[in-house]
């Protein structure tokens, strides 16, 4: 019994020390960041304190206008793929000494080798199923204008659909 009451009032001041501990760790550490300040490992990662003026991304539908998944379709992300298009767009402008945002033609080329690159990717069972859908990209521009959010859509690539046989 008396063993029993020992740890008790053993444990009864641990606690109390630990309830401080937890305070002033809190405190020195919240202390120790507002000296740093604005310093790479302690930042407050500014990059997602705004908008960007431009952001840009790539969607896919049927024929009829309702949304596929592209990760259903060719295995992988909006994003990336996106980002693969830029890449091409952005080359093929160059060639032709154009400014890259403002040449709709490299757009669309672009937009047409990406989607017959990843097309071609796919076993021959699921292009079919994809060409029969009648598969459109569409290419999505969100702008910041005037203070006011825009948002420009443009179907780059459209391909009727194809009879199954």
């Amino acid at each position: 019994m008396i063993a029993q009451s020992n740890i008790r009032l053993r444990a009864a001041q641990w606690g109390r020390k630990l309830i401080r501990l937890p305070f002033l760790a809190v405190f020195a550490v919240a202390l120790f960041l507002q000296i740093m300040g604005e310093q790479f490992p302690f930042s407050n990662f500014p990059m997602y304190a705004g908008l960007v003026p431009r952001s840009e991304f790539i969607y896919f539908t049927d024929h009829t206008g309702k949304k596929v998944g592209t990760w259903w379709w060719f295995g992988e992300g909006g994003a990336a793929m996106m980002k693969t298009m830029r890449t091409v767009w952005r080359r093929e402008s160059e060639a032709k000494g154009r400014r890259f945002r403002q040449d709709e033609e490299s757009q669309i080329k672009a937009a047409n080798h990406l989607f017959d690159t990843f097309l071609a990717k796919q076993p021959p069972e699921k292009q079919a199923r994809i060409l029969a859908t009648g598969p459109r990209m569409v290419y999505v521009e969100i702008l910041v204008e005037d203070g006011r959010i825009v948002l420009k859509e443009k179907v780059v690539v459209a391909r009727e659909p194809v009879r199954l046989r």
